[in-house]
């Protein structure tokens, strides 16, 4: 059992592994976290060697409510478990990603930042794949920063076209996040060209390794890979992706006055989950 979490400390995070202990005593746990101190880092170090607690730097676990560094770090560590066998070739791979985060940072904010005072009342983030996760942990970062006064959608390109499309209007926001599949393009481009075509949304925002094919098409474009040097594969740029996600948020709630570490001014949502009650599962009979 793989379990994954920032402080450890909410409430079904511990239950889930206390649930398996308790089921299958003879299951072996992985804990991935970003707290030293966290209640599931200290149950899993109690468990000896059926555990194996992995915590990341005391950097990931962020201070403020949304998680940014923690979800990028823990995802890169869990699709590291996948190179086990090939630790050299993932951490060359770990490198590109870095080198392609620090051009989204040098090019994002700015981009972000524009966007936001044009005021979205909505959000709409596609993805095909594993960039499918990057759109919904971006349209998450979106709405959560906010306060909820930006609502937030995720879709595939092909999902959105059944339904969901209904719901960009003048006041949506539309992020595309390409995939470096060149079959894969060809169908999303057909959407960002008929989106173009029909004139729905406020704004578009394209990321993807390059610039080619989509200049002219939308508002603004973000290339992680402008040369076609870091040959990155899909299922790893999720977390480059997220940065874009993430820099909208910051500035969203800047835009709206709202404390990007504390954006929840009813306390609705909190930095730990609360108010989840723990139920005693019931036993079968045998």
């Amino acid at each position: 059992m793989v379990s994954f979490a920032r402080s450890g400390n909410s409430p079904e995070s511990v239950a889930a592994l206390e649930a398996v202990l308790a089921e299958r005593p003879g299951t072996r746990h992985f804990i991935i976290t970003c707290s030293e101190e966290g209640e599931l880092a200290r149950r899993g170090r109690e468990l000896g060697d059926r555990a194996h607690v992995l915590v990341l730097h005391p950097r990931t676990n962020d201070r403020g409510l949304a998680m940014t560094s923690a979800f990028t770090s823990m995802v890169i560590a869990g699709v590291g478990l996948a190179y086990l066998h090939r630790l050299e070739e993932y951490t060359d791979l770990v490198d590109r990603l870095s080198t392609a985060g620090e051009t989204v940072l040098e090019a994002a904010p700015g981009v972000a930042e524009s966007l936001m005072k044009r005021k979205p009342k909505r959000g709409c983030f596609l993805g095909s794949g594993a960039l499918y996760g990057a759109a919904v942990e971006s349209h998450l970062k979106l709405q959560e920063l906010t306060d909820g006064k930006i609502i937030c959608l995720c879709d595939t390109f092909l999902g959105i076209r059944h339904g969901p499309r209904a719901a960009i209007h003048d006041d949506t926001l539309v992020t595309y996040f390409l995939s470096g599949d060149p079959y894969v393009r060809r169908y999303e481009l057909d959407l960002v060209r008929g989106n173009r075509d029909q004139g729905v949304g406020l704004a578009h925002l394209v990321v993807a390794d390059r610039r080619a094919e989509v200049e002219g098409l939308v508002d603004h474009v973000i290339a992680f890979d402008p040369d076609g040097k870091l040959d990155l594969p899909d299922h790893a740029l999720p977390p480059v992706a997220t940065i874009v996600g993430q820099l909208l948020g910051l500035f969203a709630s800047l835009e709206h006055g709202l404390k990007p570490d504390a954006p929840s001014a009813g306390g609705v949502i909190h930095r730990v989950v609360q108010g989840v009650k723990i139920y005693p599962r019931e036993q079968k009979a045998q």
